[in-house]
């Protein structure tokens, strides 16, 4: 006797299970395996911020004292970035953590906080024109404006093209 329809749609819906783990298996094994190239000494994190901006300095052809100075404001740049950002974020955490708390909230409380907010950005924004106007004197008129308008360019290809619409 012939495989009855129950038969059949097990068979297939084994089929197709088997198939969807297999390729799913693929899929991680392909992550895992997938081999991890160390970034270059002293290029940051592969990927990272910091990478494209050496890319522009190394084509630039600077005299190498000079290229070092720019490299290491940039890098010591980076790493206050972060530790800005860092500082922005617990103040938002403790933000969000105020707002969550149950009773009565007024702006008396949430005051201080957007404060000090305001006060870590603009330490940053002040932070980062320092190394620009040091980069700057270092590089000259000429290069630093070649350096800031290929700057411009990285970041408009970084910024994200989703943009929320409402």
């Amino acid at each position: 006797m012939g495989v009855t329809f129950w038969k059949k749609g097990v068979w297939v819906l084994l089929f197709f299970s088997l198939a969807l783990n297999i390729g799913f298996v693929g899929i991680a094994m392909d992550r895992k395996m997938r081999p991890q190239f160390p970034p270059p000494p002293g290029r940051g994190a592969p990927g990272g911020p910091i990478i494209p901006v050496l890319e522009i300095l190394d084509r630039m052809n600077l005299p190498e004292g000079v290229n070092q100075k720019v490299a290491g404001s940039l890098r010591q740049m980076d790493v206050d970035h972060w530790g800005f950002v860092r500082r922005l974020f617990k103040e938002e955490e403790q933000l969000l953590k105020l707002m969550d708390r149950p009773g009565k909230i007024n702006m008396e409380m949430i005051s201080p906080l957007i404060e000090s907010y305001s006060q870590i950005s603009k330490q940053s924004a002040l932070n980062k024109a320092g190394y620009i106007i040091e980069i700057r004197n270092l590089l000259g008129n000429e290069k630093s404006l070649y350096l800031i308008s290929e700057l411009k360019k990285n970041f408009r290809k970084r910024m994200p093209k989703d943009r929320p619409r409402g």
